[in-house]
């Protein structure tokens, strides 16, 4: 009996470990699914599609979290955008997306130098560029995000199960008008 039950404890254990490596897995391949570097002229940049996953994974225990999932819930397109100049530059702050022929336009939320201006070696940059209008992410765009362009594809089958932006996740914070 208490060999029955030390197996049943020790399967139990495993099952919860197997959980938490899962939850941790999905997580990343939510992230990698839907980020795209960007080679902007002072280095490289990570920019990735705010979802109900993807802002849960970035903020989950951020207060702003919340306020940033609101925000991307009256915006068509929400991109997350972050990381280090690798040397000195100008930062242009144009962002804009072209689909089908049509170019939306796009509005950096400033946190950290997204907003233009120098950039010095070493710093971050840091925000979100929000966009009007949606998009369809499972149908390729160019993103041209700092004076580089760059095509972007995502798989169909991770938009599906990773790019969904609901008023569900907010957790009961009411919704922004549109702007």
């Amino acid at each position: 009996m208490k060999r029955l039950l030390g197996l049943a404890i020790l399967f139990f254990s495993a099952s919860i470990a197997l959980l938490a490596q899962s939850s941790l897995s999905d997580d990343s391949r939510a992230l990698k699914a839907l980020t795209v570097p960007v080679p902007i002229e002072g280095g490289p940049v990570w920019v990735t599609v705010v979802s109900d996953k993807t802002a849960n994974v970035l903020w989950r225990d951020a207060p702003a979290g919340e306020s940033i999932h609101s925000d991307a819930l009256s915006s068509g397109l929400v991109l997350y955008a972050m990381g280090v100049a690798t040397k000195d530059f100008v930062l242009t702050p144009e962002y804009s997306i072209e689909q089908d022929g049509k170019t939306f336009a796009g509005k950096a939320i400033n946190i950290r130098n997204l907003s233009g201006g120098p950039v010095e070696r070493g710093e971050t940059l840091l925000g979100l560029v929000a966009f009007s209008d949606k998009i369809d992410l499972t149908r390729a765009f160019t993103l041209d995000f700092a004076g580089s362009r760059v095509e972007v594809k995502f798989n169909p089958d991770d938009v599906k199960q990773w790019g969904a932006l609901s008023r569900a996740a907010q957790q009961g914070s009411a919704p922004q008008a549109p702007k």
